[in-house]
Parts: structure tokens; C-alpha cells; sequence
């Protein structure tokens, strides 16, 4: 459970208080690894390289996602959240919160 439950919804990361809240998780035991995986990347300056949402398995994940290039609501830049994350305000990410749930860790 999340400290503040609510923010476990479609599309709640159009929320700038959930994007901070997130942004405060990124040095849990769980996700650091992936913190710094997304980093390193960033590094290269080959282009945006959101972070993994906090909320989601991180080390202990027990399914993996891969997609080509991450949409458009991943970029800040766009006006998207900085993160990969089900809870993003694409049309994509609305549709993983309403399939079966694949329960967060």
C-alpha cells in the first residue's frame, strides 16, 4: 500500500504532487539499481530516458515490459510525468490499469 493510496490511478500522474511523490521514492532499496540504470543512460545524451515508477516492482519485479521507444507521455518535455509508469495520462497506460491487474509489489 502506498502512503497516499489514491495515487495508485489511471492517469494520476498528471498530477504534479504525484510526480513528487514518486520522485522522493526513487532512492528505495527496490529501485535504486534501476535509478541508476536510467541515469547512466541519460548520460549518454542520446535522447530522454524517463525513470521507472517507484511504485511498481523495481529488483523484485516479477514481469518485465520492454517497448521500443517509451511514449510521449514519459517526457517531461512533452508535458508527460518523467516516469514509466501504468499510471501515466496516455491512452496506453489507462489501458493497463483497467486490464486484469498485475499486482504491484
Amino acid at each position: 500500500m502506498t502512503d497516499h493510496e489514491d495515487d495508485d490511478h489511471a492517469r494520476s500522474m498528471r498530477d504534479e504532487a504525484v510526480r513528487q511523490r514518486r520522485r522522493a521514492k526513487l532512492s528505495e532499496p527496490h529501485i535504486t539499481r534501476l535509478t541508476a540504470y536510467a541515469a547512466k543512460l541519460r548520460g549518454f545524451g542520446k535522447g530522454e530516458v524517463p525513470d521507472f515508477d517507484p511504485l511498481d516492482g523495481g529488483d523484485n519485479a516479477r514481469a518485465l515490459f520492454l517497448f521500443e521507444k517509451p511514449g510521449p507521455k514519459t517526457s517531461e518535455a512533452q508535458g508527460g510525468s518523467g516516469f514509466i509508469s501504468r499510471n501515466n495520462i496516455s491512452k496506453l497506460s489507462v489501458s493497463h490499469c483497467l486490464r486484469p491487474p498485475i499486482h504491484r509489489l
